[in-house]
C-alpha cells in the first residue's frame, strides 16, 4: 500500500522521539540526489497561515480551499478529509517522498524507538504494521531480524532507504511497445508493412525491443490487418481511440498497468537493439520517463521511450484538458532526459521519398 507515492517510505514512532530531525538530516544528505517529497502527518490541528494575512482572512471567512503562490513557492491547504484519491497528483514530480507519521497505516516504515521502550512493546503487539527497519538511541537494537541502525548513523540509514527504493524498482518489468496503429495518410500506405532489408519496419521494431524488453507488444487498430498477416506478433488493441501515439500509450498501459513501457514508432527504421539497449540502460526509474532528446528541436522524443507506470495519470490529465499528444504531458513532467549516441535513431520516415532514401541507406529493400 502507498499513501501518495509508489516510491514512499514512512518514519514512524512516538512524540519526542527524534523523527523529523532523521528525516532532515536523511534530506539534507539526498538534497543533490534526489527530489524527495516530504509529507507531515499531526496529529492536532495545525495553522499554515498567521493571523491578519490575506490567505488567513479568506479560510477564516469560509473558503473551502486557499491556493497561494509566487514566483517561485505555492501552497494549497483545503479543508475536509484527506483525498486518496487525489493525494498523489501532489508528488508527481518527486522522485521519491518521506512520511512522517501515518504509524497506522499500511504504508512500509521505519520505526523509530523511544528510550522508554513504548515504540518497541507497541511493535510487538501489532501496533505498527509494516516496518522494515528500526532505529534506536541504543549500539545494540533489540532481538529482531529486521535492520537496526543507531539514530546517528546516518549514513548507514541513507543507504539503507537507497537500497529499499532500488529493490521497488526491480519489482517493474519493462515491456515494449511498437506504435503501428497510425493510419500512415502521409505515406499513402502502412508504414508498418513497409519492408526494409527484407522484414517489414514492425518486425524489425519488434526484434529491436525483444532482447532488453521482458514482454512486447505491437499497438494496433481492431480494423487494421484483417488479412492476419501481423498475428504472429502479440498486439494490443487501441482503446483510447483517435488520440494517435498517446492512445496507443495509454491502451498498453491499462492492460498491463505494473510495467514500465519502452515505446517504439514504427516510423523509426534506424531503431536496432543498440538503440533500445542505450535508452534501457540510462533508465531513471524514480523518474516519470527516461526519453531520448530530439536531435530536430532539443525536445524530448515521444515515441522513443520509456514511460513508468506511474506516468498514466500525468497523461490522463493532460488528456483531459485536451492535449492529445504525449511530448505534451514530457516536457511539463520531472523526466530524464538522454542524447542518442547516433542522430539516426530518430530519424522518422513519413513520407514516400523519405522511405526510397532510406531504403537505398540501408543497402535496399
Amino acid at each position: 500500500m502507498t499513501l501518495f507515492h509508489p516510491f514512499e517510505i514512512a518514519f514512524c514512532g512516538y512524540s519526542g522521539s527524534g523523527k523529523t530531525t532523521l528525516i532532515s538530516r536523511l534530506l539534507h544528505e539526498f538534497r543533490d540526489e534526489r527530489r524527495v517529497g516530504y509529507v507531515k502527518h499531526d496529529a492536532h490541528r495545525f495553522e499554515m497561515d498567521q493571523p491578519g494575512k490575506d490567505t488567513y482572512v479568506a479560510h477564516e471567512s469560509g473558503a473551502g480551499q486557499v491556493f497561494i503562490s509566487d514566483s517561485s513557492h505555492h501552497a494549497f491547504v483545503s479543508d475536509g478529509h484527506l483525498d486518496r484519491a487525489m493525494a498523489p497528483m501532489m508528488f508527481e514530480n518527486c522522485e521519491w517522498v518521506f512520511v512522517e507519521g501515518y504509524k497506522k497505516e499500511l504504508v512500509n516504515k521505519v520505526l523509530i524507538l523511544d528510550e522508554a521502550g513504548k515504540a518497541w512493546q507497541a511493535f510487538q503487539d501489532g501496533e505498527f504494521p509494516n516496518v522494515v527497519a528500526l532505529v534506536g538511541a541504543d549500539v545494540e537494537g533489540p532481538e529482531s531480524p529486521l535492520p537496526y541502525y543507531h539514530r546517528d548513523d546516518v549514513f548507514g540509514i541513507k543507504a539503507f532507504v537507497e537500497s529499499f527504493m532500488a529493490a521497488k524498482t526491480s519489482e517493474t518489468p519493462v515491456f515494449g511497445l511498437v506504435l503501428a496503429g497510425g493510419r500512415s495518410t502521409r505515406m499513402g500506405q502502412d508504414k508498418a508493412s513497409l519492408q526494409y532489408q527484407g522484414q517489414t519496419q514492425v518486425d524489425r521494431a519488434f526484434n529491436a525491443l525483444a532482447e532488453s524488453c521482458e514482454r512486447v507488444f505491437v499497438s494496433a487498430r481492431q480494423d487494421q490487418w484483417q488479412d492476419g498477416k501481423f498475428d504472429h506478433l502479440p498486439q494490443i488493441t487501441d482503446r483510447y481511440l483517435g488520440f494517435g501515439p498517446l492512445g496507443g500509450i495509454l491502451s498498453a498501459m491499462e492492460a498491463h498497468p505494473n510495467a514500465a513501457w519502452l515505446v517504439v514508432g514504427c516510423d523509426l527504421p534506424f531503431v536496432d537493439e543498440a538503440s533500445v539497449r542505450d535508452l534501457v540502460q540510462s533508465r531513471q526509474a524514480y523518474k516519470l520517463a527516461t526519453a531520448f532528446t530530439s536531435p530536430v528541436d532539443g525536445w524530448p522524443e515521444p515515441v522513443f521511450a520509456l514511460y513508468e507506470p506511474r506516468c498514466k495519470g500525468r497523461m490522463l490529465r493532460f488528456l483531459s484538458l485536451g492535449y492529445t499528444c504525449p511530448r505534451k504531458a514530457l516536457i511539463n513532467s520531472d523526466i530524464h532526459l538522454v542524447h542518442a549516441s547516433r542522430p539516426e535513431w530518430l530519424r522518422n520516415v513519413n513520407h514516400p521519398h523519405e522511405f526510397e532514401q532510406v531504403t537505398q541507406e540501408l543497402g535496399g529493400i
